[in-house]
């Protein structure tokens, strides 16, 4: 009896067109960041009840970025986590040893924070557009 035990619902990778790896940190990246370079992924995640949680669960649940991931020309939340990780121009360092990823559209910045999975490879925490990019400072750019 060595079956290993379900994976949880919130631990499910989730995939776009059948893509589980949406954009990669690279071995350049990750050593101007001080970090390990690996794929970038979103996991299912979870929402709590005081707003905090992480991944796809997390980013829905926020019902104004919804409406402007649709003024965006999004369709859903995945594929704007998708063209983040596949399109980003910046990496940031934050403090918590999280990924900032950057990347312009429509005069608008994205924002994907994703910080490293024990599974080896970089969980998506949150995704946020913002008018801006102040007070980010770069560790990488394209």
């Amino acid at each position: 009896m060595n079956a290993k035990p379900p994976i949880p619902t919130h631990r499910h990778v989730v995939s776009l067109n059948d893509v589980r790896d949406l954009g990669f940190i690279t071995e350049e990246m990750a050593a101007l960041a001080g970090c390990k370079s690996g794929p970038i992924r979103v996991l299912e995640g979870l929402q709590a009840p005081n707003g905090k949680g992480f991944g796809l669960t997390h980013i829905e649940a926020n019902g104004p970025r919804g409406r402007q991931l649709d003024g965006l020309g999004f369709n859903s939340a995945l594929e704007f986590v998708a063209y983040i990780a596949a399109n980003f121009t910046i990496v940031s360092t934050q403090a918590n040893g999280r990924l900032l990823l950057l990347s312009e559209c429509k005069h608008d910045w994205l924002h994907l924070v994703v910080e490293w999975d024990p599974e080896g490879f970089w969980s998506c925490t949150t995704a946020i557009p913002k008018r801006h990019k102040r007070d980010i400072v770069a560790v990488w750019t394209r």
